[in-house]
């Protein structure tokens, strides 16, 4: 259950090897009685900081567990699947296709620029062309 209160008490409660490796637990009480066991690999914790008010969620039974709930949000400047970035991988594949026929003394180096340009064409036109090689 998902719920928001502030950070009463932060009490390291040693540490375990577990499946992920090293764990470090600490016992976490909010001012609304809440009480639970919050794992994570870092000895100096940082989602739980007294006196501060945070969401987290809380899992009820034997033993109780809060974990944080993340704000995260990706940013829109990130990268973008966009067809100018599959026109400069097909452009760069291009000239790595002119390339190894250069270095395998198929094509000479006035060819370049031709075979680029072609294998840029057929890169463009998709799977149903068929390559020279």
């Amino acid at each position: 259950m998902n719920k928001k209160s502030k950070v009463i008490r932060v009490t390291s409660n040693g540490s375990w090897d577990g499946q992920y490796g090293l764990m470090y637990k600490f016992e976490i009480e909010m001012d609304n009685g809440d009480i639970g066991e919050y794992m994570t690999k870092m000895q100096d914790q940082n989602k739980f900081i007294e006196d501060t008010e945070t969401e987290y969620t809380f899992i009820d039974g034997q033993y109780p567990k809060i974990k944080p709930i993340s704000n995260f949000q990706p940013s829109s400047g990130g990268f973008k699947n966009n067809s100018d970035v599959q026109e400069r991988i097909m452009f760069a594949q291009s000239i790595n296709i002119a390339n190894l026929q250069y270095c395998h003394n198929k094509i000479s180096k006035e060819q370049m620029d031709d075979v680029v340009s072609e294998m840029y064409d057929k890169l463009k036109k998709g799977p149903q062309v068929k390559l020279p090689f």
